[in-house]
């Protein structure tokens, strides 16, 4: 069911007015269209659960916008639409959208076509001659463009954007180093610094001193 809490509602209500004539309903003969109806009543009573949720999730009131929770929209990045979204799209409907194509000529025209072999040997041997599969005028050509379409579109889909991503990440690194302003140390520290060596240097020879005149005091053998 479609995203409508108030569309929601109402086949919530016919729902609950099946189930609760259940005993009622189900000892009368009812019209092909009543029965079929009756016959998923709690199918429909889950329907409208889900479309009450999803509506109130996409904000939408008989297809007027009723903002409850702000906008739930996802704001796709150029990345990801560029090197995501779009060969999914291509890979998805090269495979399933082709096999949904075939599904409806084979209903419409009365074809005894598997489309089992057709689409397993769309890999194994895309230029085969499809017999008595074949559905319609240019049918080889066609898979035979939409099976390089899939296999471009893998690549396509799996690689360009982790190193694009890397890449920013590096590039946003090294403009944050370059940008972080070096610490200069005051003319006090200058002062400190040298007045600590100094007292260093003061302390090693004074220390060098007592160590001679330790050296002298000693008797001599």
């Amino acid at each position: 069911m479609f995203g409508d809490w108030g569309h929601g509602i109402c086949l919530l209500l016919g729902a609950l007015f099946l189930i609760a004539r259940e005993k009622k309903l189900g000892s009368q003969k009812l019209g092909s269209f009543m029965e079929m109806l009756f016959g998923g009543r709690y199918v429909l009573l889950l329907m409208s659960l889900f479309s009450i949720y999803c509506g109130l999730i996409y904000n939408e009131f008989f297809s007027v916008p009723f903002h409850i929770f702000g906008s739930s929209a996802y704001r796709c990045r150029d990345i990801t639409c560029r090197y995501q979204f779009v060969p999914q799209m291509i890979f998805l409907n090269s495979l399933f959208g082709y096999l949904s194509l075939l599904i409806i000529i084979k209903w419409c025209t009365g074809s005894q076509a598997d489309l089992y072999h057709v689409m397993i040997y769309m890999f194994l041997s895309p230029f085969e001659d499809l017999g008595e599969n074949k559905l319609f005028w240019g049918q080889s050509v066609l898979q035979v463009i939409l099976l390089l379409l899939a296999v471009i579109a893998v690549p396509w889909m799996l690689f360009p954007k982790p190193f694009i991503l890397k890449r920013l990440h590096t590039e946003c690194e090294r403009r944050t180093v370059s940008t972080t302003p070096r610490r200069r140390l005051a003319p006090w520290a200058y002062t400190s610094l040298f007045t600590g060596w100094s007292s260093l240097q003061g302390a090693s020879l004074h220390l060098g001193v007592v160590d001679l005149v330790v050296r002298d005091s000693r008797p001599k053998n």
